[in-house]
């Protein structure tokens, strides 16, 4: 887009650019992108001039306030062009997959606030209250992998092999927590997830195992802590 969040397109480029063939069959990938951008423009985030082509240019302008305003209500996660780019190279089959896990593990893995709050200032050491900020709010979520096929509309089997791509890509970390046993039957337990880096307006704020895994092992204890409440 330019500086007037104005775009120039054609649905045989954004087709290439996601890495498939553009095909102008009646369900294929033109006629996808097509509907995309029809439902983009009807719930108001983009404004689309001239007629959607194949080959043929179109405008569109994206409304900037209206997604600031859809991001102060609503559940917001930003992916960048090098992770989309990651995804769709490792694997084109199951790429539209792996990224709404991606999409939906990255907007509930709520990310703290940088800076602390005044009343959080209540030790001497700055690195007591951030350490304790730490505990009370871990970057990571736990779930049940069913869960988010369900809620995504992907099989369990899909999405299971989309959490092992991200693993393997180095962009999601996840870890099981141990099987329980309740009425004398062992059950699955749930997963818990975190980014395996920390970015902000593009820039790296934190990365690697000691990020990751204290993330891991705080939300461990905040999980304890619940369930020895509930008990």
């Amino acid at each position: 887009r330019d500086m007037e969040n104005a775009v120039t397109f054609t649905l045989n480029g954004m087709a290439k650019w996601l890495g498939r063939k553009p095909d102008r069959h009646s369900g294929g990938t033109n006629d996808k992108l097509s509907e995309c951008i029809s439902y983009l423009a009807s719930k108001d985030f983009i404004s689309v001039s001239g007629k959607i082509g194949n080959a043929s240019e179109s405008d569109a302008v994206i409304d900037m306030e209206k997604i600031s305003d859809e991001c102060d209500n609503d559940m917001f996660a930003v992916i960048y062009l090098d992770e989309l780019r990651k995804i769709l190279s490792h694997d084109i089959k199951s790429a539209d997959q792996t990224l709404l896990v991606f999409a939906w593990l990255r907007m509930r893995i709520i990310k703290r606030r940088n800076k602390l709050f005044p009343e959080e200032n209540v030790h001497d050491s700055h690195e007591k209250n951030v350490s304790e900020r730490r505990m009370k709010f871990p970057e990571a979520y736990d779930c049940y992998c069913y869960e988010i096929a369900d809620e995504i509309g992907i099989s369990a089997r899909m999405a299971s092999k989309a959490i092992d791509i991200l693993n393997e890509l180095e962009m999601i970390y996840s870890e099981q927590l141990p099987k329980t046993s309740k009425d004398g039957k062992w059950q699955t337990n749930r997963t818990i997830f975190c980014n395996m880096y920390k970015r902000e307006n593009g820039s790296l704020l934190a990365s690697g195992k000691d990020y990751y895994m204290q993330e891991i092992e705080n939300k461990k204890k905040k999980i304890r802590r619940y369930a020895g409440k509930s008990n």
